[in-house]
């Protein structure tokens, strides 16, 4: 049987819309219907009624979604811990309401230490100095703050010089060099796509800079799960093969489809230590479930 009693994270976006045009976005152009805030109130009750802790809220770019302020008083309001993932180019206008708001942390993209690195990603003008701004503007109001970095070919050598910046304003660093297929199986991103050898990741432990970690043990619907904008449900941010869907309703909020969880619970096993997303985005398909429904 399966239930949210074990799942103590979720990942919600609000919106597909984006102010930026990232090189390496995995939802290339992906756009759906948006879910208003009193279904997102009563998706947030029903899963903080059943354990769940960790709310992380992203895009596209959450913060064009018009409700995000409403979204993380009542996230706090539940006893959540809301994380931010935003571009921060809107940050600097709207860190005011979300220190109000109580968001737990913040954390933004950041591709290049220059204006034509970070610009070379985003493919949006003035992004980086916004991006900065942003940045400062979180920490100026005491928020705790998490540099991402997606290292590429052209911008790992701006590591170190991102490290001092996040040092120099008391945010944390993280590196992710995973870099994907987009949903819609496009293998485009994966030209920006680079192979960190060992001894430079042995040069950044030993700085101290944190890197993400490569999947050991898939846990894609099981200890998390992804809410879409439009209320759809998926094991993660990869796998988009829907496995429920929130319904506007207080006393049955979330519709599990559970022959697919079963399904994935069965795959789940076949492929010990292995990403199914990962494997899901790189062959189209799972073993002996290729006719599973995508988004």
């Amino acid at each position: 049987m399966h239930s949210f009693s074990h799942r103590t994270t979720v990942l919600i976006e609000t919106t597909y819309r984006c102010n930026e045009k990232c090189i390496h976005c995995y939802l290339n152009g992906c756009r759906q219907d948006e879910m208003n805030l009193s279904t997102w109130i009563e998706a947030l009750k029903y899963l903080s009624n059943r354990g769940v802790k960790l709310l992380i809220i992203s895009g596209g770019e959450p913060l064009l979604y018009e409700s995000i302020e409403e979204i993380i008083v009542y996230s706090r309001l539940l006893g959540m811990v809301p994380f931010l993932f935003t571009n921060g180019l809107l940050l600097k206008d709207k860190v005011s309401n979300l220190h109000k708001s109580k968001i737990c942390h913040i954390c933004i993209s950041l591709y290049g230490a220059t204006k034509e690195n970070h610009e070379i990603v985003t493919q949006t003008k003035g992004s980086f100095v916004k991006t900065i701004d942003g940045l400062m503007a979180a920490r100026e109001n005491n928020i705790p703050v998490e540099i991402r970095m997606i290292v590429m070919k052209h911008n790992i050598n701006d590591v170190n010089s991102i490290s001092k910046l996040a040092k120099s304003v008391g945010a944390k660093l993280l590196l992710d060099y995973e870099i994907n297929p987009t949903l819609n199986f496009s293998d485009s991103p994966m030209n920006v796509n680079v192979q960190i050898e060992e001894n430079k990741l042995i040069e950044w432990k030993k700085k101290k800079i944190k890197v993400v970690n490569p999947v050991h043990k898939c846990t894609a619907g099981r200890e998390k799960f992804v809410i879409s904008p439009n209320g759809t449900i998926f094991p993660c941010t990869k796998l988009r093969i829907p496995i429920g869907k929130v319904v506007s309703s207080e006393t049955n909020g979330f519709i599990l489809n559970t022959d697919t969880l079963d399904m994935l619970d069965l795959i789940r096993r076949q492929m010990p230590g292995e990403c199914m997303g990962l494997h899901y985005l790189n062959h189209k398909s799972l073993p002996g479930f290729e006719t599973l429904p995508h988004m």
